[in-house]
């Protein structure tokens, strides 16, 4: 998979589907062999799109580019400097690719529907559950891939195939019964934040703040965290001075908004504990529900490989709800600063740093390597000139030591 080797991906998973096995792994087997092909298939669209022409997307955080040719395992790519097309040109594995990454190249084609199906099972398997759901609904928006769609859908769920099919709600596959469920949920939390906010403008009794502030907890918990923070910012504004005034208050500079269990269970003395934190996603009910999918595939994902897997009775998983002020986290070096909970930083690689340079800078560091380079060649010389005459005066202070 890293190689993005996928012909011997299928080969391997057939060579395990032949061995023999209960009716149950040997179904599990076929589904990832049927993964494969898929994944097969989008790699061969991506190739043939590659071939006839450059696929514009940008191996570097910050400056523009395209990749140009594909040999092998090495993947070629150009990227165009203070208005200089193809500044840079240079190759790097696919290994060296990270998966989100990889799942970007893959998209910037033009796929059909196989290799669509191909990227949403790439996606699944990478862990970048977020975006290939996203994908898997555009999938679903042609109604010649529609029933493709709902089978991949319920594969990666366990979930039937609903009468009529899923539907795309907010960028997702759902059910039709879910849908209905969730806007009916999201009325009623408004018109019982709209009620509470009613109230509080015209009563101020310690007991309807109580009442105030455990819903705004309630909410949290069901995440609607910006109808909690509605009702937070109403108690704090309105009644700063009293003792619910300042929970609200206290809650809202908190930056925690929920600790949501991801798997396990049991005592927890005797467990190992994993946790998700939540950085760079904003107080928003969407950014916190992606982080929360996100979590939920990394821990899915990280189960499926050894010794998690093995050992996987003894770990328990919590997702950290976090609330950013900023989206997004810091590139260090770089000019991107983000106000976030944890102060994340993505280091920017040398390779990355070598692509940003401006002409002066090219200039200034070729100019010092070849200095260093120069200094190194002098001290080696001066080493083996001044070699006999060490070995002289050693002799000298320890006859017995032989002459090396």
């Amino acid at each position: 998979m890293e190689a993005c080797a996928f012909r011997e991906l299928v080969n391997t998973r057939y060579l395990l589907l032949a061995q023999d096995t209960g009716p149950a792994r040997r179904q599990d087997r076929l589904a990832g062999v049927v993964r494969a092909l898929y994944m097969e298939q989008m790699y061969d669209q991506w190739r043939t799109a590659l071939a006839k022409e450059p696929i514009e997307i940008s191996l570097s955080e910050i400056y523009p580019g395209r990749i140009s040719a594909v040999e092998g395992d090495r993947v070629s790519y150009e990227l165009d400097i203070e208005s200089r097309k193809a500044a840079v040109r240079d190759a790097k594995p696919w290994r060296a690719i990270p998966p989100p990454k990889k799942f970007e190249i893959f998209k910037a084609a033009q796929l059909a529907h196989g290799g669509m199906a191909g990227l949403v099972f790439f996606g699944l398997e990478t862990g970048n559950e977020e975006a290939a759901v996203e994908v898997l609904a555009n999938l679903h928006r042609w109604e010649k891939s529609r029933g493709l769609a709902d089978a991949i859908f319920a594969l990666h769920t366990g979930q039937p195939v609903p009468d009529g099919g899923f539907v795309v709600f907010e960028g997702r596959l759902v059910t039709p019964d879910r849908k209905a469920e969730v806007l009916a949920e999201r009325a009623r939390r408004e018109a019982e934040a709209a009620a509470l906010a009613e109230e509080l403008r015209a009563a101020g009794k310690a007991a309807v703040l109580g009442t105030a502030v455990e819903t705004a907890l309630r909410l949290r918990r069901q995440g609607a965290f910006v109808n909690a923070h509605t009702i937070l910012a109403a108690v704090a504004g309105r009644f700063p001075r009293t003792a619910e005034g300042a929970r609200a208050r206290e809650l809202i500079d908190d930056p925690l908004l929920a600790v949501r269990p991801l798997g396990g269970a049991g005592d927890g003395r005797n467990r190992l504990a994993l946790y998700f934190l939540a950085e760079g996603y904003p107080l928003k009910d969407d950014a916190q529900e992606a982080f929360l999918a996100l979590a939920r595939g990394m821990y899915a994902l990280l189960i499926t490989n050894e010794p998690f897997r093995e050992y996987q009775s003894y770990l328990t998983a919590d997702a950290i709800q976090l609330a950013s002020k900023d989206q997004g986290v810091d590139r260090m070096p770089g000019d991107i600063v983000r106000d976030t909970v944890l102060g994340g930083r993505i280091p920017v690689s040398y390779t990355h740093l070598r692509a940003h340079e401006t002409v002066l800078e090219l200039v200034c560091r070729l100019l010092l390597e070849k200095k260093k380079k120069n200094n190194n060649k002098k001290h080696k010389n001066t080493q083996k000139q001044n070699k006999p005459q060490q070995n002289i005066q050693q002799m000298i202070i320890h006859p017995n030591t032989p002459y090396t």
